[in-house]
C-alpha cells in the first residue's frame, strides 16, 4: 500500500470546524495527550474542546 504525501500531510493534523466557521486544527499527536487538550461531550451530544496552556 502506498501512502501519498498528501494522505501523510491529512494524518498530521485533526481539523474541527464550528457551525459559525471558525476552524482549528490540532497536531494529532496533542490529539491524544491530556496536558494539551481535553474533548468534554456533554448530555446532549455536543462536544466542547478545551485547550490548555495556549501562548498568545
Amino acid at each position: 500500500m502506498t501512502v501519498t504525501p498528501r494522505r501523510i500531510k491529512k494524518l498530521e493534523s485533526r481539523s474541527f470546524k464550528t457551525e459559525s466557521g471558525i476552524e482549528i486544527k490540532i497536531p494529532a499527536e496533542l490529539c491524544s495527550s491530556d496536558d494539551a487538550v481535553e474533548f468534554i461531550h456533554s448530555a446532549t451530544g455536543g462536544l466542547s474542546l478545551l485547550i490548555k496552556d495556549v501562548l498568545v
